[in-house]
């Protein structure tokens, strides 16, 4: 266990959700708990495992900061907000962080978060990432190890830089809840929770809605967390399944996002369209994949081609790259007969049916 520093600036609450994590729960507990700042609590929710996840977790770890709940599967949201109300239950003074149970964190993440003489002006704390393969090698990070602050329009340029292309790629980006310590206070005054109607998305709904109470963000540019990249075959069931998950997310996010934009008189118009024809790409891209069909095409994507007032941003911004301009005027034909096309023509220049 790594040596703790005698330093308190309030208690983090830790909030683990766990399913079916057997082989890789005891690894993000034990990161958790060997932080070198002591005034922690880790608070792990039992999201209905069908392994030996609670088990594995009860037999090898023993800790008083380590409080273990359970309930019937609810996924992800329902039980991140259970685990903020647990934390609010018994202080709202403080941070909260999330971890996933497949995932670590560096021995000196909270420490290095709230090593800052000025703290009471900051409303979020974020931090770099960078991803593991099965075979634990990780995979290079784009952190430059600096520390800066930056205010909400920054952080909004953040968010909306870290979508495009919609890849999670290693950084620091804010769409991220599991690279970031939230004040309680803020969680408990402006009752923020994850939305719990989608089930692809909800952390960065749920950071973009802490934004709109934030005016100072601290950057820590270094990858503390670590995302355990699980790899998985892509069937077209399961491929649907994530698009219209996708579709749902944007139906939601786009326009949340729009609100936000709008305050800014014009200044994030362009790396707004962007985002959004991002966003389409990476939609087309599964869609080519898994081979979606031409009533799949017109049941998914006519609900992207309803929202005009934010589509109204591609049409209005010169974008720069071929990319973007062909997904501009794919979106602005509303054609599904154009769509399809598309789908099918980078099906076979990707070889994705040769697999």
């Amino acid at each position: 266990m790594a040596a703790e520093v005698s330093v308190d600036k309030g208690l983090v609450s830790i909030i683990v959700p766990l399913y079916n994590c057997e082989d890789r729960i005891l690894r993000c507990v034990q990161s958790i708990l060997d932080q070198t700042y002591e005034n922690i609590e880790v608070i792990v929710i039992n999201d209905g495992s069908t392994d030996n996840s609670l088990k594995v977790l009860k037999e090898g770890i023993s800790d008083s900061r380590l409080k273990v709940f359970t309930q019937e599967n609810h996924g992800v949201s329902y039980t991140r907000n259970k685990g903020i109300d647990i934390a609010l239950s018994n202080e709202t003074d403080g941070w909260i962080t999330f971890v996933d149970s497949d995932d670590y964190i560096d021995p000196n993440t909270i420490y290095d978060c709230l090593d800052y003489d000025d703290l009471d002006s900051i409303e979020l704390i974020h931090y770099g990432f960078r991803r593991t393969t099965e075979k634990d090698i990780e995979s290079h990070n784009y952190c430059d190890n600096n520390k800066l602050i930056i205010n909400r329009f920054e952080a909004l340029q953040n968010f909306l830089k870290g979508r495009l292309g919609h890849k999670y790629v290693n950084g620091n980006w804010i769409t991220h809840v599991t690279a970031a310590l939230f004040k309680k206070q803020i969680i408990n005054e402006e009752n923020l929770r994850f939305d719990t109607t989608i089930s692809m998305g909800e952390d960065g709904m749920f950071s973009l809605r802490y934004l709109d109470f934030v005016k100072n963000v601290r950057m820590l540019n270094k990858a503390y967390y670590t995302w355990w990249n699980r790899a998985g075959s892509l069937s077209s069931a399961n491929g649907k399944k994530i698009i219209s998950k996708l579709v749902k997310e944007c139906s939601i996010i786009w326009p949340t996002m729009l609100d936000r934009i709008i305050s800014f008189d014009h200044k994030l118009d362009l790396l707004y369209a962007e985002w959004i024809v991002s966003y389409y790409g990476f939609i087309l891209n599964y869609s080519a994949k898994v081979n979606l069909a031409y009533n799949d095409v017109k049941k998914y994507y006519s609900t992207i081609f309803e929202q005009q007032k934010e589509l109204q941003y591609v049409y209005n911004q010169k974008l720069n790259s071929i990319h973007e301009k062909i997904s501009r005027l794919m979106l602005k034909s509303k054609s599904m007969f154009v769509s399809y096309a598309v789908v099918k023509l980078m099906r076979i220049v990707n070889g994705y049916g040769r697999e």
